[in-house]
């Protein structure tokens, strides 16, 4: 008999997950290869719950207003978790760095998600809540403040926190969810598509078109301002 495979702590929260597809083109996950690459260059271990989330379902939205940052090629550069951290540390650890109660925690810490208030979230690897699954004490920085708030020990916790957070605010504006899960919306690459015969043919007519009045305008009024070379 099979053993049954054993459940990690983030299954509860990810199984949740409702997923939107409002754009088209293809979801992109991202690899171990590019997880790899980017804890070599910070020098610590990734969360192993954040390493699995972006593994199945790579970056995106949650609840629509949370943009979860990975580390990507260059398709999709605004989720690009390299340059948003480098940005961060350089402003709350250098240029605001006299104003933070703790510069080198900012330095540190590695900016995984923003949301469309201009928010920031971190993890400061300094702040090891789980050993075995390498995670993290998860921070908030919200815009025009140089206090982080700790919100999270783990990042399963922190999908949980962002519901939680954004069904608060839902109930005090007396509107109802749209979803009994936790709605995420996967970024995705637009895929190129081959134009169908009838655009083709119109393309086609157009530029033959304005080839033919080109001509006409240098032969017969003389313009030959209309296709200077």
């Amino acid at each position: 008999m099979a053993k049954r495979k054993k459940a990690n702590p983030w299954d509860a929260v990810f199984g949740t997950l409702e997923f939107a597809h409002a754009e088209d083109g293809v979801p992109v996950r991202t690899s171990d290869t590019e997880l790899d690459a980017f804890s070599t260059r910070i020098g610590h271990r990734l969360p192993e719950s954040y390493r699995v989330f972006l593994r199945r379902y790579g970056p995106g939205w949650i609840h629509h207003r949370i943009k979860l940052l990975s580390p990507l090629p260059k398709p999709l550069q605004h989720h690009d978790l390299f340059r948003n951290t480098d940005e961060r540390r350089w402003l709350y650890g250098e240029e605001l760095a006299a104003s933070v109660p703790d510069p080198e925690l900012m330095r540190r810490a590695v900016y995984f998600a923003d949301n469309d208030y201009g928010d920031d979230y971190f993890w400061d690897p300094g702040e090891v809540t789980a050993r075995s699954s390498c995670e993290y004490r998860i921070y908030w920085i919200m815009c025009r403040s140089t206090n982080p708030e700790p919100i999270a020990n783990s990042f399963a916790d922190f999908v949980l926190w962002v519901d939680q957070w954004l069904r608060r605010e839902l109930a005090e504006s007396e509107f109802e969810p749209t979803s009994a899960g936790i709605p995420f919306a996967p970024s995705k690459i637009q895929t190129k598509r081959c134009p169908d015969q009838k655009s083709r043919a119109a393309w086609l007519a157009f530029n033959n078109h304005t080839a033919r009045d080109l001509a006409r305008a240098i032969r017969n009024e003389g313009r030959t301002e209309a296709f200077p070379i």
